[in-house]
């Protein structure tokens, strides 16, 4: 699998769990990057502080919730 085609999986997998939070977006909204410090990981998005406020929740458990819905 080449870096590409892992970049469109997660951002897909991130806009089907920002659905089940009733958030719909495009991939193409969803902007993806590697953080400084690869200690936190591969890819970093900021998805749930852009939308926490429209799914009424802080951004810390919308973050909870795309990653147990992914």
């Amino acid at each position: 699998m080449n870096d590409r085609s892992i970049v469109t999986d997660i951002k897909e997998a991130i806009v089907q769990a920002l659905a089940t939070q009733g958030i719909v977006i495009t991939p193409e909204s969803v902007t993806l990057e590697h953080p400084a410090d690869l200690s936190h990981g591969d890819y970093a998005t900021s998805v749930a502080l852009q939308y926490a406020k429209q799914a009424g929740i802080p951004p810390r458990a919308l973050a909870e919730k795309i990653t147990g819905a992914m």
